[in-house]
């Protein structure tokens, strides 16, 4: 006889072999694989591990502090890079004048304590 390592072995190829057939050739009969299934479930686990990130004591401030500062250098780096070539001043200005206005637009019509972390960080961002 086999020993019972050898029969769950046997037995899981069996059961593979069942749930394969099972699928059939048809779309319903098509199942997920591992690897689209961990796909699937990638935008969900980032937001519960980046919600359960922001509730530690001082994150918030850690990353509104790296907001500001990515801020101030992504100010500097617009005006450097873009303002050497002459023409591209306007539509950078505009840009960034729509961008900033739409995130002030977005932070001062709602309540402080209703603010979301992410318009927090982009007006700390535009703040800097």
């Amino acid at each position: 006889g086999l020993s019972s390592r050898s029969r769950s072995f046997a037995g899981d190829s069996e059961e593979r072999d069942d749930r394969r057939t099972a699928r059939g050739n048809g779309a319903q009969g098509r199942s997920r694989s591992r690897e689209s299934t961990q796909l699937a479930a990638l935008g969900p686990r980032l937001r519960r591990s980046y919600t359960a990130y922001l509730q530690r004591p001082g994150q918030i401030l850690l990353l509104g502090s790296i907001s500001l500062v990515i801020g101030f250098w992504l100010a500097g780096s617009l005006s450097t890079i873009f303002g050497a070539a002459g023409f591209w001043e306007p539509a950078i200005g505009f840009a960034t004048l729509v961008v900033t206005e739409k995130i002030t637009m977005e932070t001062y019509s709602r309540e402080p304590r209703d603010l979301p972390v992410a318009l927090r960080l982009l007006n700390a961002a535009k703040i800097g």
